[in-house]
């Protein structure tokens, strides 16, 4: 879920992306590692509702076709249960998409909290006592 901070990040340069940048975005998939079956099951059931999305205005154009065709009969009836099927399963895909992934993204943010959480408390007292706790736990809060 995106925050509004009520800032203007238009005038704010885009960095480029480099070595360590990537690097840095590397090492936050060790938190993904664990749920990886689940996530590439998420990514097949991305790949099933993107063509299933991608062949519903083909089949509406077929059921087009038809309709200015001399024969109406079969070819109609079998184009729109076709397309009640495409529809059919491209929700059920979207729907499995959905919760696979949104079960990926609490699981390893609840794994990446409890990492910083414990290397918080092995920070010595000097960190703290030359950053006052609440800026860095209402910071913490913030990603």
């Amino acid at each position: 879920m995106a925050r509004s901070h009520g800032s203007d990040t238009s005038s704010v340069p885009k960095g480029k992306i480099n070595r360590s940048g990537l690097s840095s975005a590397l090492r936050l998939y060790k938190y993904i590692k664990p749920y990886r079956g689940q996530y590439f099951l998420g990514i097949f059931f991305l790949l099933g509702s993107s063509l299933a999305s991608l062949a519903f205005p083909k089949l509406l154009g077929d059921l087009v076709n038809t309709g200015n065709s001399t024969t109406l009969g079969q070819s109609l009836n079998q184009t729109v249960i076709l397309i009640a099927i495409i529809l059919v399963v491209q929700a059920t895909f979207a729907y499995f998409r959905i919760v696979l992934f949104v079960n990926v993204t609490e699981k390893s943010l609840a794994a990446l909290r409890q990492a910083s959480y414990r290397h918080l408390i092995k920070l010595p007292l000097q960190f703290f006592e030359k950053r006052r706790l609440v800026n860095s736990t209402a910071e913490y809060r913030q990603m």
